[in-house]
């Protein structure tokens, strides 16, 4: 099945509707999910954040940075591939 909006996936998850394969910061993020296979690395991929050299020292896009680095730090479990699948 193709969804239009990858939200739909998770949905559908959610509603036992269907097996999804969904980013590991979703899935984890949902007690009611249950991992049934490895993480495919065929798609997997590092994720960045980037912004314009110029830009990253003004105040609200550096805050911006600080806010995000601190989230993803204090949730590193949910960024991680779970090594039992």
């Amino acid at each position: 099945m193709e969804v239009s909006n990858p939200r739909s996936l998770l949905d559908l998850a959610l509603a036992g509707a269907w097996q999804v394969v969904l980013p590991c910061f979703v899935g984890a993020a949902h007690q009611s999910l249950i991992r049934t296979g490895p993480v495919i690395e065929e798609i997997s991929h590092d994720q960045w954040l980037v912004v314009h050299g110029e830009d990253r020292n003004r105040r609200g896009v550096r805050e911006t940075i600080d806010a995000i680095a601190r989230l993803i730090a204090a949730n590193r479990a949910l960024f991680a591939p779970m090594q039992d699948a």
